[in-house]
C-alpha cells in the first residue's frame, strides 16, 4: 500500500514502486521517516491490511496500477464489497477494472451536471467528486437523480473551508486534516445545541 509513484519519500530506498519486485520493497524501512519509534516498519501489504482493518473502516481505493482482476478478487476475498469505492486517474485500468468489479463503488471526478449524467451512464458511478465552486442546485440535482453521494475536494484545508463543506449537500470530503475536520464539525454541532 502506497500513495506515491516512488518509494522516496516514505521508504529508505529510492526508485518507481512499480518496476521493484517485492523481495526489494519488503525490505525497505518505511517507518524511520515519520519518527524513530517505527523504526523498521515496513510497507503494509494489501491483504493483511484488509484483513487486519475489516469491521473497522471503509477502504477508498485510489488504484495507481496492478492487476485489476486481482484486486477485485482480493476485495471480493476479504469482504469489502460494500465498505469500499474506487478511483482511477488512468482511464485504463479503470477499464479494466470495469471488466471484474463493475458492481463495486466507483468515483469519478465530475465538475458539471453534464459531468455527473456521464458518470452515471457510462460509468454507472456511485460518487463523483469536486470543488464546492461546483457545488450548484443543478449539479446536486443529477447527483440526487442518479442516487450518486457527493464527495467535495478542496486543496485548502482550513476551518472556514470546512465549515462550508459541513453547510453544504455534500454526503463525502476528500481532506488532509481530519484532526481539524472533526473539530470544526463538533464545534458547529455544539453551537446548534
Amino acid at each position: 500500500i502506497m500513495h506515491d509513484r516512488e518509494v522516496d519519500r516514505t521508504t529508505n530506498g529510492s526508485g518507481i514502486l512499480g518496476k521493484m519486485d517485492s523481495s526489494a520493497l519488503d525490505a525497505l524501512d518505511a517507518g524511520s521517516w515519520f519518527s524513530p519509534e517505527f523504526k523498521g516498519e515496513r510497507i503494509p501489504r494489501l491483504k493483511e491490511y484488509l484483513q487486519w482493518l475489516n469491521g473497522k473502516a471503509k477502504v477508498y481505493f485510489d488504484v495507481k496500477a496492478g492487476s485489476m482482476k486481482q484486486l477485485v478478487a482480493l476485495v471480493r476475498e476479504t469482504g469489502f464489497e460494500n465498505d469500499s469505492f474506487f478511483w482511477f486517474g488512468n482511464k485504463l485500468l479503470l477499464g479494466s477494472f470495469l471488466k471484474y468489479g463493475k458492481d463495486l463503488k466507483l468515483k469519478i471526478n465530475a465538475y458539471t451536471p453534464e459531468e455527473v449524467e456521464d458518470a452515471a451512464n457510462r460509468y454507472n458511478a456511485s460518487i463523483v467528486e469536486m470543488p464546492l465552486a461546483a457545488l450548484t442546485p443543478a449539479y446536486i440535482q443529477s447527483c440526487r437523480k442518479h442516487a450518486i453521494r457527493i464527495m467535495i475536494y478542496e486543496k485548502e484545508n482550513t476551518a472556514a473551508v470546512f465549515r462550508q463543506i459541513l453547510d453544504s449537500d455534500a454526503d463525502l470530503v476528500n481532506l488532509d486534516k481530519p484532526g481539524l475536520f472533526v473539530k470544526v464539525r463538533d464545534n458547529a454541532e455544539k453551537n446548534v445545541k
